[in-house]
């Protein structure tokens, strides 16, 4: 039983990370130009039917660990993306915090 509940906070875990993700995307993507408007909404368009199905798998069969596994399809590709924009505001004019830092470790993604 712990399991059960260990694979659906996990799933809810992970989708918890997408609006934080969507957030980076649009003001970082957005300052240093690697984003745009369109290109968001279509990431996230893509991204969402594995985020959803993920979830609602881990609501209807609680013990299924593919749901997770779901999640994190569509999460994991959002945070790289989102890591690549943040990275990419250490040349703009205005870099975030640690930008420079966050830059080389994105780039090896």
């Amino acid at each position: 039983m712990k399991t059960v509940r260990t694979a659906v906070r996990l799933a809810w875990a992970q989708a918890g990370l997408v609006p934080l993700a969507v957030a980076v995307l649009a003001t970082a993507g957005t300052r240093s130009g690697t984003v745009t408007g369109t290109g968001l909404v279509v990431t996230v368009a893509t991204l969402a039917p594995a985020v959803a199905l993920g979830l609602l798998l881990a609501v209807r069969r609680p013990g299924n660990a593919v749901a997770a596994l779901l999640v994190a399809l569509g999460v994991v590709p959002l945070l790289v993306l989102a890591l690549e924009a943040w990275g990419a505001t250490a040349e703009a004019g205005q870099p975030w915090p640690a930008g420079r830092i966050v830059g080389m470790v994105a780039a090896g993604a």
